[in-house]
């Protein structure tokens, strides 16, 4: 995917009452949204919702496998599925299999009918896209450079996000826009509505209902490295992300976790915070105020520090023949052309990095038992083709019980955190 240009956005607007055979797609936005669930006023809408998750959630069923599902009764299924289907929420797509008689009549929801934004706030750039109801993406994503310097209300970010937002909704239709989901580099604390520390972005104690206010869209925020696993399990559909570990290792180290298809964000919205897990007892000084965590030791500016000492230990290293004189402009992507040029001293230091990485990954499967362990994030997908064989090999030795995880480089790449904060929307 490239990045779209600001005047090149989709046409997301719904097809129109001609298209739908004069129907126009109902506002479907009340019933979706999980928080206002226990406001439905009459039993129709209790089956209509109860049904139109069902469908969403199998994507493909029929009526009387529905009414089996839910202990309904054929009637209120058809009457239910016939309201669904006059509101151009779901509609048919053949029939399916039978094991005796007529072969059922198939059910589908319409992906089409909403769009949802999932934006990730990245260490130099914001990347957003726009999403159908299952949290594919409909269109190429859009890139913001992040600003070093901090907006006019104090967060780094901030225009970014907004700018990004603007030109992902310019051509949409506001109400078929059912949410923005936020990935963010910190900890958010759902039960005050506000981001309780995002050091990266300047942020502590900031409450995001202004945010909702100045967008004018609903605005579901969630850990970058959470959205990032959910992107994971809604995209690839795979009964491996029933049981996830998603590790991101960028400016820090963090990760999302997806128990029994559902996502772990712990009491106050801290769970997965790997990068603060001890590796080393008496480490380096982490930013947190401990010492030896994971994040001290392979994140992105560790490396990029660890990478200029080998130069002065070594002036006739490969490393220096790829930056030059520029010593201060080394970047991960110099560090990588030197590894793959064969420059010992930096192969060695990338396996040590894999080393802490194994072990924290080791550590943390013995907790939750994960099917699939997916490594991601800038760092994590710059260098882990190369450091895969040892990460893999240090799991393998210090999780002893759990020798079916699999440990992968992330499918989708720098698009996890966004389709997952898409799919946030989607799912809460």
């Amino acid at each position: 995917m490239t990045e779209r240009g600001a005047g090149d956005g989709p046409d997301t607007a719904m097809p129109g009452p001609e298209e739908n055979g004069g129907r126009r797609p109902v506002d479907i936005t009340q019933y979706f949204r999980k928080d206002n669930k226990e406001r439905y006023a009459s039993i129709k809408d209790i089956n209509y919702v109860k049904i139109m998750d069902l469908i969403h959630s199998v994507r493909s069923i029929s009526r009387s496998d529905i009414a089996f599902r839910l202990n309904l009764s054929k009637t209120t299924v058809t009457s239910v599925v016939n309201r669904l289907m006059s509101d151009n929420v779901v509609h048919e797509v053949g029939k399916g299999d039978a094991v005796k008689g007529r072969k059922p009549r198939m059910l589908e929801f319409n992906k089409e009918i909403k769009v949802s934004v999932g934006v990730e706030i990245g260490d130099t750039e914001c990347i957003g896209i726009l999403t159908d109801m299952y949290a594919h993406p409909i269109d190429d994503p859009v890139i913001t450079p992040i600003s070093r310097e901090a907006s006019r209300d104090g967060w780094k970010g901030r225009t970014a996000v907004l700018e990004t937002i603007r030109r992902l909704t310019e051509n949409a239709q506001h109400d078929t826009v059912l949410g923005v989901g936020i990935g963010i580099p910190g900890i958010y604390d759902v039960r005050h509505h506000s981001i309780r520390i995002a050091e990266s972005l300047g942020l502590e104690n900031f409450s995001t209902r202004k945010l909702e206010e100045s967008l004018g869209f609903p605005v579901k925020v969630v850990n970058r490295a959470n959205a990032a696993a959910l992107g994971e399990k809604w995209y690839r559909a795979d009964p491996k992300c029933q049981n996830l570990l998603y590790v991101s290792i960028g400016d820090g180290v963090g990760a999302g976790i997806i128990q029994n298809g559902q996502l772990l964000i712990g009491a106050t919205g801290s769970a997965g915070e790997i990068g603060h897990m001890n590796v080393m007892p008496y480490g380096p000084l982490c930013r947190c105020g401990s010492s030896g965590c994971l994040e001290s030791l392979v994140s992105r500016n560790i490396i990029i520090a660890r990478a200029k000492d080998l130069i002065l230990k070594n002036r006739h290293s490969i490393l220096r023949r790829v930056v030059g004189e520029q010593v201060d402009s080394i970047d991960l992507e110099a560090i990588l052309r030197a590894a793959q040029e064969g420059d010992e001293d930096i192969i060695k230091l990338l396996q040590q990095q894999a080393e802490y990485v194994g072990l924290a990954l080791a550590n943390a499967i013995s907790m939750v038992d994960p099917q699939v362990v997916i490594i991601g994030g800038e760092t994590g997908m710059l260098f882990g083709e190369m450091l895969l064989p040892t990460i893999t090999r240090v799991v393998a030795e210090r999780a002893r019980y759990f020798r079916e995880v699999e440990v992968i480089i992330s499918p989708l790449g720098r698009l996890a955190s966004c389709v997952g904060a898409s799919a946030y929307v989607l799912s809460t």
